[in-house]
């Protein structure tokens, strides 16, 4: 149990201690294609708004079904439903990308 608190080496990483923060995962999902839904998007910006708060993190990261959500600041604090995402706007080819998705209003 003492190793817990002592530092270590994970490859190039050095860490302070063997304590680390789970990946999340999309297991609470309810839509088909691990779409977040608003339950999941209230969850995750809890989460980050704490380790923000207390000092864990400097910076927060969302991930891919974040990307059609451009504003996703303003749509997380105005509580506002995520756009889903459109998977022909990631590498489609086209003109079409994130910035074409339809911004929140307030």
């Amino acid at each position: 149990m003492s190793k817990l608190f002592e530092p270590t080496q994970l490859k190039q990483l050095d860490l302070q201690n063997r304590v680390v923060m789970a990946p999340m995962t999309r297991a609470r999902t309810s839509q088909p294609g691990n779409i977040p839904n608003q339950m999941m998007a209230t969850y995750y910006k809890q989460r980050a708004d704490e380790v923000l708060e207390k000092g864990y993190a400097d910076l927060v990261a969302f991930g891919r079904p974040f990307v059609s959500n451009p504003d996703l600041v303003a749509r997380l604090q105005h509580q506002q439903l995520l756009a889903e995402l459109d998977g022909f706007t990631l590498f489609g080819g086209n003109e079409y990308s994130y910035t074409d998705y339809s911004m929140c209003s307030k």
